[in-house]
C-alpha cells in the first residue's frame, strides 16, 4: 500500500478485470459512520470530536502522499469494532503534482472521475475549479456538523432537492454548530466555520491549520 496510516483503509491491489476497474482493500467489520448515525442520532461532543480527529489525521496522510480524496461524508467513513475511523472509496480521489499514488491509480483515470455528494462538495468542487485539500476540510466540517445535529446542514435546513442544495452551498449559508447544538463551545464553532467557508482562501488550507486544537479540545473533554 502507498498510504499506510491507522485511519485510511488499506488498499492491496488496484487493477482491471475485463472491463471492470477494481480495488482489493482490507475489510472493515464495524460499518460506516452514516449507519451509526441512522442507528444513534447525534453523537456527544466528545465522541464526535474523536471522529473528527481520526479523519483528520487520516486526511493529513493523504495529503502529504499528494491525495485529495474529494468526497468525504459518513457513509466513507467506516468504524473498526472499537470504534476508531478508516477512511474509505478512494475512486473520486485526484493525485496531485508529486503524489503518492502509483500510475493507473484511480484518481488518475477518467472513468473514476465525478462531481462528489451533494451536501458535502465545496463550492469549488460543485463549479468544477481545480480542488486541493481545502476542498476535503470543507467536506470533514460538514461531517462535524452531521456527528453534532444528526443529519447534514441542508437536511437541517429542509433542502432536499440537489440543486437547492448545491445552490445553497454556493451561498454560504450554512447554520452554526451552536445552532444545532447550543453547548458547542465557541472554538469548535469557530473551528467548523473556518472549516466550511465558501471561498477556499478563506478556509483552512492544511490539516495542520486546525488539528492541534481539535486534538486539544479532544484531550479536555476526555480528561
Amino acid at each position: 500500500a502507498q498510504l499506510a496510516h491507522p485511519n485510511v483503509v488499506t488498499i492491496y491491489d488496484i487493477g482491471l478485470m475485463g472491463l471492470r476497474h477494481y480495488i482489493a482493500m482490507e475489510f472493515v467489520r464495524g460499518g460506516s459512520l452514516s449507519q451509526l448515525l441512522r442507528d444513534r442520532g447525534p453523537l456527544s461532543l466528545a465522541e464526535a470530536l474523536r471522529l473528527f480527529v481520526e479523519t483528520a489525521r487520516g486526511l493529513q496522510a493523504a495529503h502529504q502522499a499528494g491525495v485529495v480524496h474529494r468526497d468525504i461524508k459518513p457513509g466513507n467513513l467506516l468504524l473498526t469494532d472499537a470504534q476508531h475511523v478508516k477512511i474509505v472509496d478512494f475512486g473520486l480521489a485526484k493525485v496531485t503534482p508529486g503524489g503518492g499514488l502509483r500510475e493507473g491509480a484511480p484518481g488518475e483515470d477518467t472513468q473514476f472521475r465525478s462531481s462528489g455528494t451533494p451536501g458535502y462538495m465545496a463550492p469549488e468542487q460543485i463549479h468544477g475549479e481545480k480542488l486541493g485539500p481545502p476542498c476535503d476540510i470543507y467536506a470533514l466540517g460538514i461531517t462535524l456538523f452531521c456527528m453534532l445535529a444528526g443529519m447534514p446542514p441542508h437536511r437541517y435546513l429542509k433542502i432536499e432537492n440537489d440543486f437547492d442544495i448545491m445552490r445553497f452551498q454556493t451561498e454560504g449559508r450554512l447554520p452554526s454548530l451552536k445552532e444545532a447544538r447550543r453547548e458547542t463551545p465557541e472554538a469548535i464553532d469557530r473551528l467548523y466555520r473556518y472549516c466550511v467557508a465558501s471561498a477556499p482562501g478563506e478556509r483552512y488550507q492544511s490539516v495542520d491549520a486546525f488539528l492541534p486544537t481539535a486534538e486539544q479540545w479532544l484531550a479536555r473533554l476526555t480528561a
